[in-house]
């Protein structure tokens, strides 16, 4: 029923991140995983901190981490943030 809101309410309007934000914030959601593979990895990283400052905690599965099989993913705790100096976990 939400996600028929906020494509209601914001359809056009909102880019798919606004409206990630905003279905996650009326769902109630705080974590937030991001699958994604390692030619994409900047842009998850930007991702991230998009959640991040609007209050998410952004988690990452990546997979084809050091051209390794796909059948392999690889976790990260937490993507770290790179204009903090955080090291990825």
């Amino acid at each position: 029923m939400i996600s028929a809101e906020i494509e209601a309410e914001f359809y056009c309007r909102y880019t798919r991140v606004e409206e990630i934000i905003e279905f996650s914030k009326r769902m109630g959601f705080h974590k937030i995983g991001i699958a994604t593979c390692i030619g994409l990895i900047e842009e998850s990283r930007i991702f991230a901190q998009i959640l991040r400052k609007n209050g998410f905690e952004p988690y990452a599965a990546l997979c084809k981490a050091g051209a390794l099989y796909q059948t392999k993913a690889y976790y990260k705790k937490r993507m770290a943030d790179p204009t903090s100096g955080e090291k990825e976990r």
